[in-house]
């Protein structure tokens, strides 16, 4: 009778977990797994990696969906999720599915991941299915804020900072063979051997003041700066990436053929984002972070760099950083945070 009830017990998972529970609650190691499993999803993991070491399988999938912001803000998120995988001994994957700003269904006979379209894959285990995995762990955002409370109290990310996240991107992210081809022939179109000074200036949907981001800085700052820095004769051209009209004719009137930028781009007159502004050209949502990179990498390869606070500039210094070249100058346009 004991043994037939003891076969049940072992059969119904609810009520097996709950009899070695209550028969091992004095066990300080099982208390401290579920109050850490409970408190945070990535502490209880945290807590089996280190209390039973190489007997962990290898085969831990780290799952990083989109998070449905625009580009550099999915791979600033992305760089800080990647440096948790190194930290836990997790295999990442991402997946920028059809919820990614940047999903095109007509290039689903390639692939079904946008991430794919630009780069190549972080991991094997992007090539494989769900059913393929028993042990898959999702992306969070306390993964994300275990770092950034770590390093940084403001918007703009301190040396600590981007040195990380440099060093997250030179481990993981590669251009594929199509993107960097693309980018390397833009770029030695426009900027020949010049000295160049290098702008971002964002406009669109940063005029709408949001919540815990940064004040939007006036195109008419943009340009006060920019005049004063190539007033100083170190530059035989500036190139301006913006997503906003206005900007770009200011910066236009003032500096005629001086001005490079590429004129081949939407861009918005409003406040929108140009990452939601719908268009009727062919793949215009895989053509926007196609552009985006066309201009990071643009801005890279410019001598010394102007900028508000936005995920873009950010990732212009993480890979600068990642390729162990320095600006000249940095200028941060920061006028603090919208409270």
């Amino acid at each position: 009778m004991i043994k037939k009830l003891k076969e049940k017990l072992k059969n119904n998972d609810k009520i097996f977990v709950i009899y070695k529970s209550i028969k091992n609650i004095k066990d300080p190691k099982l208390c401290a797994l579920l109050k850490s499993y409970y408190q945070s999803e990535y502490e209880g993991c945290i807590y089996m990696i280190e209390h039973h070491g190489t007997a962990m399988p290898h085969d831990i999938i780290y799952d990083i969906p989109a998070t449905h912001g625009g580009f550099c803000a999915e791979m600033h998120h992305l760089l800080y999720r990647l440096k948790f995988a190194d930290e836990y001994a997790l295999v990442p994957r991402v997946v920028w599915g059809k919820g990614s700003t940047y999903y095109e269904p007509e290039l689903d006979k390639a692939t079904q991941n946008a991430f794919e379209y630009y780069f190549k894959p972080i991991s094997e285990a992007s090539k494989f299915q769900y059913s393929d995995f028993k042990n898959i762990i999702s992306s969070d955002i306390k993964h994300i804020l275990k770092y950034q409370n770590m390093l940084t109290e403001s918007y703009f990310p301190n040396d600590n900072n981007i040195k990380m996240l440099a060093d997250s991107f030179k481990k993981h992210i590669f251009l594929n063979d199509k993107t960097q081809d693309y980018i390397s022939k833009n770029k030695k179109n426009i900027l020949s051997n010049n000295r160049v000074l290098g702008i971002h200036a964002r406009g669109g949907d940063f005029k709408q003041e949001f919540k815990k981001h940064p004040h939007h800085v006036f195109p008419e700052e943009y340009l006060k700066k920019a005049k004063e820095e190539f007033a100083s004769g170190k530059y035989e051209q500036i190139f301006l990436a913006t997503d906003d009209e206005n900007i770009l004719k200011i910066f236009i009137d003032c500096f005629g053929d001086k001005l490079i930028y590429y004129n081949d781009v939407p861009r918005v007159s409003g406040n929108i984002g140009i990452h939601v502004k719908e268009s009727s050209r062919p793949l215009h949502h895989y053509k926007l972070g196609l552009e985006l990179l066309r201009d990071v990498y643009t801005l890279v390869s410019c001598s010394s760099f102007i900028c508000g606070l936005s995920h873009v500039s950010f990732m212009v210094r993480y890979i600068k950083e990642s390729l162990d070249e320095q600006f000249e100058k940095v200028i941060v346009l920061d006028k603090g945070i919208n409270k």
